[in-house]
């Protein structure tokens, strides 16, 4: 179990929940984001390798001293394994202008579990109002520069399927900074397999 040290000095922690990706779906999100930039279509914020994961849940912000209760309150909670897969480039927003660019992922069963979630962390957090999208970002879009080479892009580009295993979370802090968020994992907890 991994746990990171949380300063009783702060007074409030942005955290959220979320699984890593293996070395094989970031290296697809990677060629996916090299093939993007070098399309020339839209000027944005790609994510770096070390900070790709999965979102599942976010939390917010959070007094620093009700961590320790949130994390008993994952620990607490018991689900299975899940098997998921890259499918197909999707966007939020307008597809001529959107806000993000992502990979959806196709998990039986991760609704579920993230609805587990949203009920034992309603004492924290809302819960969310938006149905749960699993989803990779590629780029958060700053700038659409071409809307018909955007729209031929995600029309002509393929993604790799690539399967794995969803078989953990973490409870993660993220600090903003001026050169971006940065995440630290306060508390990983596994799934049965």
């Amino acid at each position: 179990m991994i746990q990171a040290h949380i300063s009783i000095f702060e007074d409030q922690t942005r955290l959220f929940i979320a699984s890593s990706i293996p070395y094989d779906v970031k290296h697809e999100l990677i060629r996916l984001q090299k093939n993007l930039i070098a399309s020339h279509v839209i000027v944005g914020t790609y994510p770096k390798q070390e900070s790709m994961h999965l979102t599942l849940k976010f939390i917010g912000q959070v007094p620093a001293n009700k961590v320790p209760d949130i994390q008993k309150r994952l620990q607490s909670i018991t689900y299975r394994s899940m098997h998921a897969q890259l499918t197909l480039l999707m966007v939020f927003g307008n597809p001529q202008f959107p806000k993000v660019i992502y990979v959806d992922v196709a998990c039986s069963g991760l609704k579920e579990f993230v609805a587990i979630l949203d009920e034992n962390l309603k004492d924290f957090c809302k819960p969310e109002e938006r149905e749960y999208k699993s989803h990779l970002t590629i780029v958060r879009v700053r700038q659409t520069l071409d809307s018909d080479g955007l729209l031929e892009w995600l029309d002509k580009t393929h993604v790799n399927t690539v399967p794995f295993s969803i078989d953990h979370f973490s409870l993660m802090q993220s600090a903003l900074t001026g050169a971006g968020p940065v995440h630290t994992t306060i508390e990983r907890y596994h799934l049965m397999p």
